[in-house]
């Protein structure tokens, strides 16, 4: 077995745990796509041998899925819209195979998920002068991601080597979401704890 294949499969198992341990939180589905994913292309593309979309088109699918998984959970009353917008988005893909765009594609969708969770810690940061660092993982996370593809897109040789790299660092971030959940107190920070000295 190759290296990359212990990556691979070690990698699957690491994703599967933080979906247990956020199983009814807000980001729970979000976390089942990460356990779903990987699982699906290997039987899909490695025991079945199937190719019912490119590999890339369906990353950019179950990206899209994480995006969607997101905005359900905090914007339920709009979920008709939501739901609506999703299938047109992937109609639009499926429409568009021919161009061979996947890639940068899933990098635009993990940049709105990257500005959600920006956005959703910044907010609880100004509402309660707190820093929770469960968020600081999930922006960090999807930074990881986003770099991780576009280093496959810039580089085919360093970019390889470099989403490997990545994919463990990764892991070790999955770790952090099984071990923790959003609302744990030990993961928040208190700004007014620390004051500039003049």
């Amino acid at each position: 077995m190759t290296l990359a294949n212990v990556i691979f499969y070690s990698s699957i198992l690491f994703w599967i745990y933080p979906a247990v341990r956020q199983y009814k939180s807000n980001l729970f589905f979000y976390f089942l796509i990460f356990a779903v994913a990987d699982p699906f292309m290997l039987i899909v593309y490695g025991f079945m041998r199937i190719r019912p979309l490119p590999q890339n088109a369906l990353y950019l699918l179950f990206s899209l899925f994480s995006l969607f998984s997101i905005y359900y959970f905090y914007h339920r009353k709009r979920y008709i819209f939501i739901l609506f917008l999703f299938l047109f988005c992937s109609y639009l893909i499926l429409t568009l195979l021919k161009l061979n765009y996947f890639l940068q594609l899933t990098v635009a969708i993990r940049a709105v998920i990257l500005f959600a969770f920006a956005v959703k810690a910044v907010r609880y940061v100004a509402l309660s002068s707190m820093i929770n660092f469960f968020h600081v993982v999930l922006v960090f996370y999807e930074t990881s991601a986003i770099m991780k593809i576009l280093a496959v897109i810039t580089d085919a040789q360093t970019g390889a080597a470099y989403f490997y790299i990545t994919t463990i660092f990764q892991m070790l971030i999955g770790i952090f979401f099984s071990i923790f959940r959003e609302e744990n107190s030990k993961l928040l920070i208190g700004l007014k704890n620390y004051k500039l000295e003049p």
